[in-house]
């Protein structure tokens, strides 16, 4: 799993990891992705791990956070570019 290459020598306690791992497992399913890619997977798991170096160790919230990040970002990478 991406998140395990991430958190392979972190400082993080068993319940965080399994926590963080639930967050990324549910952000999948979430963004509907159906086969693994190494390269977003990889990215996916880098947010949750981020979310939870802030503090937050519910599943749901990280899962929330890393989603809200991402709608985020699709928001900006789709608005209209003006030229001046």
């Amino acid at each position: 799993m991406a998140i395990d290459r991430l958190l392979h020598k972190s400082l993080f306690q068993h319940e965080d990891i399994k926590a963080m791992a639930q967050a990324f497992e549910d952000v999948w399913v979430a963004v509907e992705m159906y086969e693994r890619n190494d390269d977003f997977a990889q990215a996916l798991a880098a947010k949750v791990v981020a979310c939870a170096r802030s503090g937050e160790r519910n599943p749901k919230r990280l899962c929330e956070m890393v989603l809200a990040e991402l709608q985020e970002q699709a928001d900006k990478d789709s608005s209209p570019k003006y030229l001046s």
